[in-house]
């Protein structure tokens, strides 16, 4: 059973794989290369929050389930 906490982390990785999608509508380069910079900062934050909160399996779950979100 997922807790409250793992809820909202896929919740958040759904929403920032959405905005990596919309990055591609930019039609200004340079404004679409900062945001998928900012984006592959929350990205690294998240995961980095994951990883120091949950245990191993918890953990090995959560990065599979955003995987299939983000491929």
């Amino acid at each position: 059973m997922k807790t409250r906490v793992d809820e909202q982390v896929l919740k958040l990785g759904r929403q920032i794989a959405d905005l990596r999608e919309a990055t591609a509508e930019i039609a200004n380069p340079e404004s679409a290369r900062l945001l998928s910079q900012l984006i592959c900062h929350f990205e690294v934050l998240l995961a980095d929050r994951v990883a120091s909160t949950m245990e191993v399996g918890r953990e090995a779950d959560w990065w599979s389930e955003w995987k299939k979100r983000t491929d």
